[in-house]
């Protein structure tokens, strides 16, 4: 996971979280993964969650 100091003004949009700076959005932290072949079968509310856990 990347991060940086985070500026006042930011936003989540596909996981990642972006922070305005010099007028324009940039990364300030991100995570990334693939599921398993299990995690596959997963029904979306579930795969959400898995995300939200795995990211922390």
């Amino acid at each position: 996971m990347g991060l940086k100091e985070v500026p006042k003004k930011f936003r989540k949009k596909n996981g990642s979280v972006d922070g305005k700076e010099d007028g324009s959005f940039k990364p300030i932290a991100y995570f990334s993964k693939n599921y398993t072949l299990a995690e596959r079968n997963y029904a979306t509310p579930e795969k959400e969650l898995l995300s939200v856990v795995k990211s922390i």
